[in-house]
Formats: C-alpha cells, sequence, structure tokens
C-alpha cells in the first residue's frame, strides 16, 4: 500500500482535488500501520516520524490552498511532503528487506541479514 500513497502523491498532489484523494490514501495507510503495530509489528521511528510528517504537511497544503488559492506554498508543501514519504517509503522496505520489524530493532538491535 505504501507505493500506492507515493504514487498518488507524485501524479496527483499537484492539483487540489488530488491532494484531497492523496490526504485520504495517506490516511488509510497510516490507520493500517496503526493496525499493524497493534497486532506486534516495530517498523523502525524513522519511518514513522517522515510518514506522520508528511501526513502533516500534506493536510497543512489543502487547508492553506482553501484560504489562499492563489498561493504557491501549497505546492512546496506537497513537494516537501513527497519527499518525506518516499524516505518513509524507503525505511519501510529497507526495514522489511532486512528483517528489521521485530523487537529487537526495537531496542537499538539493528537486525541485518
Amino acid at each position: 500500500m505504501g507505493i500506492i500513497v507515493l504514487l498518488a502523491l507524485l501524479s496527483l498532489s499537484w492539483r487540489r482535488v488530488g491532494r484531497r484523494v492523496t490526504l485520504y490514501l495517506f490516511t488509510l495507510q497510516i490507520l493500517l500501520g496503526l493496525l499493524a503495530i497493534a497486532q506486534g509489528w516495530h517498523p523502525p521511528l524513522a519511518h514513522w516520524l517522515c510518514a506522520v510528517l508528511g501526513w502533516v504537511l500534506l493536510m497543512a497544503a489543502n487547508g492553506i490552498e482553501r484560504r489562499h488559492p492563489d498561493s504557491t506554498l501549497p505546492v512546496w508543501l506537497a513537494v516537501v511532503a513527497i519527499l518525506l514519504t518516499g524516505a518513509a517509503y524507503g525505511i519501510g522496505e529497507h526495514a522489511a528487506r532486512v528483517g528489521m520489524l521485530t523487537d529487537n530493532f526495537l531496542y537499538g538491535e539493528w537486525v541485518c541479514v
């Protein structure tokens, strides 16, 4: 699902409607991540920080564009959100690939295979 959110950000976030659709997908992804944590997965903290910060910036871009439709700030916030989401995706993929989603990683023990 992470790749879907990233691709939606890359392709849809330049327009107001696209950012709104992407925000819904992003919110669903974060809710699925919370469900995974509840089931015992432990993603790296950097993954969560990048994802949540990107989500917040995308919400801010939507709010700013509603109030100031001629501003270019929403586009720049969307660009930063794309970069943060790309970083979150990369960190999550790396963690899944090398087995960092266990309790060992949560306590600072890097398990590299």
